[in-house]
């Protein structure tokens, strides 16, 4: 194969592109994936908290568990039994003091 075969087929493979409705596609696809993907994970990490607090886990699947405990807000607060309060909005207008400062 010659320089200028090499040229026009690497140029050939530049220039082509693929339709707007198949990357669209290919799109939704990989979200779809990574979404089920991420609560799949999330779920077989929490079925592991109970042997991770008794010390009862093999030292290579330790490490993943504390690496996702450090890398995911929802397991961290699964982990740890914090719940959250919602938020309770205020009813009525937060009184207004002249020159914007409350009373000293």
């Amino acid at each position: 194969m010659t320089d200028h075969d090499f040229d026009r087929i690497v140029n050939s493979i530049r220039e082509d592109a693929p339709e707007p409705g198949a990357i669209r596609e290919a799109g939704e696809r990989v979200r779809e994936q990574l979404g089920l993907a991420a609560n799949n994970l999330c779920e077989q990490f929490r079925t592991d908290f109970d042997a991770y607090r008794g010390g009862r886990l093999a030292e290579g699947r330790r490490m993943l568990v504390e690496d996702h405990l450090h890398s995911c807000v929802a397991c961290r607060r699964e982990y740890s039994g914090v719940k959250i309060d919602p938020v309770i909005p205020i009813s009525k207008p937060l009184p207004r003091w002249a020159g914007g400062l409350p009373p000293a």
